[in-house]
């Protein structure tokens, strides 16, 4: 990250229903400004917002046991904050999804059996129908041979099988 990415300003930003003053980086435009003050859920700090949610994620990480040390942890925890400070990359927080009950459903593997089926009929019908353009081609191509002579294909230098037409390349 350069040190002109890095500067930090405040900002007073008309809202469609408010004035706020925000920090953020001097090199973004204000409509990033504002994008990223949605983002943060109104919190006019986007650096410590943004270095927050690089935070949690760290945490999150570490829960799983997806860094070998302290230092990885630490280097993540940087590179990720800057790469979002320097707007290389744009991630949205994510709340959990309630579970799924799972429940004896008889009626589903029916209706996914249903479903599986369609999507192999609609496959299949889209194949169909690009075998049968194929085939619409290549009749047109061989009837415009044996009507015309082996050239008439050829209108723009040739195609597949049949030289182009005397006086075209």
């Amino acid at each position: 990250m350069s040190l002109e990415s890095g500067k930090m300003e405040r900002r007073t930003l008309e809202r469609s229903s408010n004035v706020v003053e925000v920090l953020a980086p001097a090199a973004w435009p204000n409509a990033q400004v504002e994008a990223w003050l949605d983002w943060a859920g109104g919190e006019p700090d986007l650096p410590a917002a943004i270095f927050r949610f690089a935070e949690e994620l760290v945490q999150a990480g570490q829960r799983q046991g997806l860094f070998e040390g302290v230092g990885a942890r630490g280097r993540f925890r940087r590179e990720l904050g800057a790469a979002l400070m320097a707007g290389r990359i744009a991630l949205r927080p994510v709340s959990s999804p309630e579970p799924i009950a799972l429940t004896e459903d008889h009626d589903l593997a029916e209706r996914l059996s249903r479903l599986r089926a369609e999507h192999r009929g609609l496959n299949a019908a889209r194949q169909a129908d690009r075998f049968a353009v194929l085939d619409r081609h290549r009749l047109m191509r061989d009837l415009a041979g044996v009507v015309l002579g082996p050239g008439a294909i050829a209108l723009s230098g040739g195609c597949g099988r049949h030289p182009p037409l005397p006086g075209r390349s």
